[in-house]
C-alpha cells in the first residue's frame, strides 16, 4: 500500500503547484478508494466546475476577511432590511446625563453617632441613629464652636466631641439651607447667618464665621428641601437639655 501511495504521489507531483494546500497521504488513500467509474473522462468536466466554484468561494471569503468591518456592516444592514419591518425598535435614542454614583448607589448602611466619645460610623449600632447612607456617601458634622467638616462614611471614625449636628452630605445641594444664630466671644454681638454648603474639601475644618473664631451658638437650624422636615437645635440650653423640633 505504501508503494502504491508513493507511485501515485510521484505521478501527481507535476499537478501540485495550483493546489490550495499540500496533498497528504490521507488524500491519496481516499483517492484510491474511489471507484474507477467516478474518475473517468465524462466526470472530469463536472469536477472542474466544482473546483472552479470552490475557488470563487475561497476568493470571496478572503475578500470578506480583508474588509471585515465593511462586511460586518453590510451583514447587519441585510438583517435590518430583511427582518426590520417585522421587528420594529422598542428602545429609543437619548443623550445620557452625567450620573453621580452617590445618587444611584443603594443606601444599604446606617449611620450612627456616639456623642459622648465623639465617634461616628456604621458599626456603632448601639448608639444614636443618624440616617441611612451608602458606603460612598459623605457626612457633614457641625460643632458647637462654629466649626464644621465633611468626611467620608466609615465603619468607625473619630470626628470630635461637642457635635451639634450630623447628617449625610449631598454635594452641590443648593436647596438645603443652614440657619445659625451665634455670638462673637462671650459678650459680643449676636449674628444670624443663612448659608448652603455645596462643595468642600473632605476632612478640612471650616468655620461658620471664618473671620472670627470662638463663637457661641444660640440656635442652629437645617432647612431641608421643600416638603421635608426641619431640624432645629437650641444650643442655648445645656447639652443634656438640647431640644429637636422635627
Amino acid at each position: 500500500m505504501d508503494a502504491a501511495c508513493a507511485h501515485i504521489d510521484e505521478r501527481l507531483t507535476p499537478y501540485y503547484p495550483p493546489f490550495i494546500r499540500e496533498v497528504t497521504k490521507e488524500d491519496i488513500l481516499k483517492l484510491m478508494e474511489i471507484k474507477m467509474g467516478r474518475i473517468l473522462k465524462f466526470n472530469s468536466d463536472k469536477a472542474d466546475e466544482l473546483i472552479a466554484k470552490m475557488k470563487e468561494e475561497i476568493a470571496e471569503i478572503d475578500n470578506h476577511l480583508a474588509h471585515i468591518v465593511d462586511y460586518t456592516v453590510n451583514w447587519y444592514q441585510m438583517l435590518k432590511n430583511k427582518y426590520g419591518k417585522n421587528f420594529p425598535r422598542r428602545t429609543e435614542f437619548r443623550n445620557f446625563d452625567t450620573i453621580e454614583a452617590a445618587k444611584v448607589v443603594e443606601a444599604n448602611e446606617k449611620l450612627y453617632i456616639n456623642r459622648e466619645e465623639g465617634f461616628i460610623g456604621t458599626t456603632l449600632k448601639k448608639d444614636e441613629f443618624v440616617a441611612c447612607c451608602s458606603d460612598i456617601d459623605d457626612v457633614i458634622v457641625f460643632f458647637r464652636d462654629g466649626k464644621y467638616i465633611v468626611t467620608p462614611v466609615a465603619d468607625k471614625k473619630f470626628v470630635g466631641k461637642n457635635v451639634l449636628y450630623v447628617n449625610v452630605f449631598k454635594k452641590n445641594d443648593k436647596r438645603t439651607i443652614y440657619n445659625v444664630a451665634y455670638r462673637d466671644g462671650k459678650e459680643g454681638t449676636t449674628y444670624v447667618k443663612r448659608f448652603a454648603v455645596t462643595s468642600v474639601v473632605r476632612d478640612r475644618e471650616y468655620d461658620v464665621n471664618a473671620r472670627n473664631a470662638g463663637l457661641t451658638h444660640h440656635l442652629f437650624q437645617r432647612q431641608p428641601e421643600r416638603g421635608s422636615r426641619n431640624h432645629q437645635s437650641d444650643t442655648k440650653a445645656e447639652p443634656a437639655c438640647q431640644t429637636h423640633h422635627l
